[in-house]
């Protein structure tokens, strides 16, 4: 079972710049195998951060248009929103250790903010 929330363009922009706090989204492409790798661990950080942000995912090849626009040249890449601005990119796949680190750490650092 998904955790993530698939969304399109337009939804996206609607949940990103409503959205007080965090928003996570992971920009994939279906017949990535690299995207593919990472798919499960993302679900798995997003089960467990759950309560700190909203976790979406966008498949580029659906959406060019709106990647293109937020400079997504890379996949996978996951970009944090705070508060409808981008708060970090990271690009390329990567373990769940390491994901799940680098998101607790920023919710973190920016809650006090």
């Amino acid at each position: 079972m998904s955790v993530s929330r698939m969304v399109n363009d337009q939804e996206l922009e609607e949940r990103v710049l409503e959205k007080k706090g965090f928003v996570v989204v992971f920009f994939f492409w279906p017949n990535q195998t690299s995207c593919n790798h990472f798919s499960p661990r993302y679900e798995s950080v997003a089960a467990e951060l759950g309560e700190h942000a909203a976790f979406l995912k966008l498949n580029v090849m659906e959406n060019p248009t709106l990647t293109q626009d937020l400079r997504v040249d890379v996949v996978p890449t996951t970009v944090v929103y705070k508060d409808g601005c981008e708060a970090a990119r990271f690009e390329g796949e990567c373990s769940k250790d390491v994901l799940f680190r680098r998101l607790k750490d920023l919710f973190s650092s920016r809650k006090s903010r």
